[in-house]
């Protein structure tokens, strides 16, 4: 394959999958914003470790009691803890083990392809960097307190947020699917519109009416041969 042809092809590889970046990141943060929570479920083990809870939302090192999750279109959002639940809040209680809590909001369609988390400890202090914990933590929006509503008691300050940090490898299947979309649409146009000129005889490039012209005047693309 010639060599300009391949650069010309790596770079409409490079614009779909950007346009796909964008989309998926402006997807993601928009349901950040304006997300609705539209079912929740609550799994307590009280007193007792919870080995009910799914391992890939366990932190390394935790023994969890408590796991509450809402769900919405596009977005979820997961609530993790070592502290005990009684009645319709998080208690913590007298003894000496951690009792960690670990808030993780997923973002994205059609896949959650974003998150921001938030950790929360009476005796073990997050010791991570301010950078890095906005990175996690995503952006708070000055007066979007408390938008989203909540199917249940005890929201424990569920809050709108713009996320940072991708969620891998949803983010990348999102971005591949909105830029085979892309695609898709774009080359319809195209085609649509370049056979629209050739019922009328006019340039496939610029729309130059052609009449019986083998080369287009305005900006020298050949006609191709008319049907007869």
């Amino acid at each position: 394959m010639p060599t300009r042809p391949r650069r010309h092809l790596a770079l409409l590889v490079a614009f779909y999958f950007s346009l796909g970046i964008l989309t998926t990141l402006l997807t993601c943060w928009t349901l950040g914003l304006t997300g609705r929570f539209t079912d929740g479920e609550l799994n307590a083990g009280y007193d007792e470790p919870n080995h009910s809870i799914p391992q890939c939302l366990i932190p390394k090192g935790w023994e969890p009691r408590t796991h509450q999750n809402w769900t919405g279109f596009g977005i979820r959002h997961d609530l993790v803890s070592e502290a005990e639940w009684h009645g319709s809040a998080l208690i913590m209680t007298t003894d000496d083990r951690p009792q960690r809590t670990l808030q993780t909001a997923r973002v994205g369609w059609p896949f959650l392809s974003m998150r921001w988390e938030r950790y929360n400890s009476e005796t073990a202090l997050d010791t991570s960097s301010p950078l890095r914990r906005r990175y996690l933590q995503g952006l708070e929006i000055p007066g979007m307190a408390n938008v989203w509503p909540t199917p249940t008691i005890g929201s424990w300050g569920v809050e709108p947020r713009l996320p940072l940090q991708p969620a891998w490898p949803q983010f990348l299947f999102s971005s591949l699917t909105y830029a085979a979309l892309f695609f898709a649409i774009l080359n319809t146009i195209a085609f649509t519109r370049r056979a629209r000129r050739r019922r009328r005889n006019l340039c496939l490039t610029c729309g130059y009416s052609l009449n019986a012209l083998t080369t287009c005047p305005e900006c020298g693309t050949v006609a191709p041969p008319q049907c007869p």
